[in-house]
Protein backbone atom coordinates (compact mmCIF):
# COMPACT_ATOMS: atom_id res chain seq x y z
CA UNK A 1 0.00 0.00 0.00
CA UNK A 2 1.26 3.43 -0.80
CA UNK A 3 1.33 6.01 1.88
CA UNK A 4 -0.60 8.77 -0.33
CA UNK A 5 -3.68 6.47 0.03
CA UNK A 6 -3.88 5.79 4.20
CA UNK A 7 -3.08 9.94 4.01
CA UNK A 8 -6.26 10.12 1.67
CA UNK A 9 -7.90 8.00 3.99
CA UNK A 10 -7.25 9.58 7.18
CA UNK A 11 -8.29 13.00 5.46
CA UNK A 12 -11.28 11.54 4.50
CA UNK A 13 -12.14 9.94 7.99
CA UNK A 14 -11.16 13.05 9.18
CA UNK A 15 -13.46 15.25 7.73
CA UNK A 16 -16.38 12.49 7.64
CA UNK A 17 -16.33 12.00 11.14
CA UNK A 18 -14.25 14.40 13.19
CA UNK A 19 -14.69 17.15 11.84
CA UNK A 20 -18.67 16.67 12.41
CA UNK A 21 -18.43 15.56 16.04
CA UNK A 22 -16.15 19.31 17.04
CA UNK A 23 -18.82 20.56 15.22
CA UNK A 24 -22.09 19.25 17.59
CA UNK A 25 -19.32 19.37 20.45
CA UNK A 26 -19.19 23.37 19.22
CA UNK A 27 -22.82 23.32 19.51
CA UNK A 28 -22.28 22.14 23.13
CA UNK A 29 -19.96 25.05 23.59
CA UNK A 30 -22.74 27.41 22.44
CA UNK A 31 -25.24 25.69 24.33
CA UNK A 32 -23.16 26.06 27.63
CA UNK A 33 -22.29 29.93 27.11
CA UNK A 34 -25.44 30.56 26.33
CA UNK A 35 -26.80 28.97 29.54
CA UNK A 36 -29.60 26.98 27.75
CA UNK A 37 -29.05 24.32 30.28
CA UNK A 38 -30.43 23.62 33.46
CA UNK A 39 -27.79 21.40 34.77
CA UNK A 40 -25.87 22.37 37.94
CA UNK A 41 -22.37 21.70 37.27
CA UNK A 42 -20.96 22.36 33.44
CA UNK A 43 -19.29 19.06 34.15
CA UNK A 44 -22.23 17.04 33.55
CA UNK A 45 -23.20 18.84 30.54
CA UNK A 46 -20.38 17.58 28.78
CA UNK A 47 -20.84 13.79 30.64
CA UNK A 48 -23.92 14.13 28.95
CA UNK A 49 -23.39 15.87 25.42
CA UNK A 50 -20.10 13.48 24.80
CA UNK A 51 -21.68 9.95 24.40
CA UNK A 52 -25.24 11.66 22.54
CA UNK A 53 -22.60 13.08 19.88
CA UNK A 54 -21.19 9.95 19.10
CA UNK A 55 -24.27 8.39 18.62
CA UNK A 56 -26.03 10.98 16.47
CA UNK A 57 -22.91 11.79 14.47
CA UNK A 58 -21.94 7.96 13.95
CA UNK A 59 -25.86 7.68 12.95
CA UNK A 60 -26.03 10.79 10.71
CA UNK A 61 -22.62 9.97 9.13
CA UNK A 62 -23.85 6.52 8.15
CA UNK A 63 -26.78 7.51 6.42
CA UNK A 64 -25.12 9.22 3.84
CA UNK A 65 -22.69 6.57 3.17
CA UNK A 66 -22.52 4.90 -0.12
CA UNK A 67 -21.19 2.27 -0.86
CA UNK A 68 -20.87 0.99 -4.77
CA UNK A 69 -19.13 -1.77 -6.32
CA UNK A 70 -16.74 -1.96 -9.36
CA UNK A 71 -14.40 -4.85 -10.81
CA UNK A 72 -14.06 -6.61 -7.32
CA UNK A 73 -13.37 -3.58 -5.38
CA UNK A 74 -15.84 -2.01 -2.63
CA UNK A 75 -15.49 1.42 -2.29
CA UNK A 76 -17.08 3.83 -0.13
CA UNK A 77 -18.19 7.34 -0.56
CA UNK A 78 -20.14 9.77 1.64
CA UNK A 79 -22.42 11.79 0.56
CA UNK A 80 -22.27 14.82 2.90
CA UNK A 81 -18.30 15.56 1.63
CA UNK A 82 -19.42 15.65 -1.61
CA UNK A 83 -19.43 19.17 -2.22
CA UNK A 84 -18.92 22.06 -0.18
CA UNK A 85 -22.71 23.51 0.38
CA UNK A 86 -23.89 19.83 1.56
CA UNK A 87 -20.69 19.74 4.04
CA UNK A 88 -21.75 23.37 5.45
CA UNK A 89 -25.34 22.16 5.99
CA UNK A 90 -24.48 19.09 7.24
CA UNK A 91 -22.18 20.56 9.81
CA UNK A 92 -24.76 23.39 10.44
CA UNK A 93 -27.15 20.42 11.66
CA UNK A 94 -24.24 19.20 14.02
CA UNK A 95 -23.91 22.23 15.71
CA UNK A 96 -28.15 22.38 16.01
CA UNK A 97 -28.33 19.10 17.31
CA UNK A 98 -25.41 20.24 19.57
CA UNK A 99 -27.18 23.24 21.11
CA UNK A 100 -30.64 21.00 21.41
CA UNK A 101 -28.90 18.02 22.97
CA UNK A 102 -27.81 18.25 26.63
CA UNK A 103 -31.73 20.09 27.64
CA UNK A 104 -33.18 17.13 25.70
CA UNK A 105 -31.52 14.16 26.89
CA UNK A 106 -31.78 15.54 30.53
CA UNK A 107 -35.11 15.74 30.11
CA UNK A 108 -35.55 12.52 28.91
CA UNK A 109 -33.24 11.08 32.18
CA UNK A 110 -35.43 12.73 34.87
CA UNK A 111 -38.74 11.60 33.12
CA UNK A 112 -37.19 7.84 32.88
CA UNK A 113 -35.74 8.36 36.74
CA UNK A 114 -39.42 9.43 38.10
CA UNK A 115 -40.76 6.92 36.23
CA UNK A 116 -38.89 3.90 36.57
CA UNK A 117 -37.46 2.06 33.47
CA UNK A 118 -40.67 -0.54 33.18
CA UNK A 119 -43.17 1.84 33.00
CA UNK A 120 -43.56 4.44 29.88
CA UNK A 121 -43.00 8.07 30.45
Amino acid sequence: MEPAFFDMTIKLLALAYLVPFIAFLFGVLICDQLKLHSMRRRRHLWLVSAPVAMFTIGMMVSSTKVKSAQNDVITYQYAHVTEFDQYLMFLAIAIFLGTMAPTTFDRLRDKLAKSGPGTTP
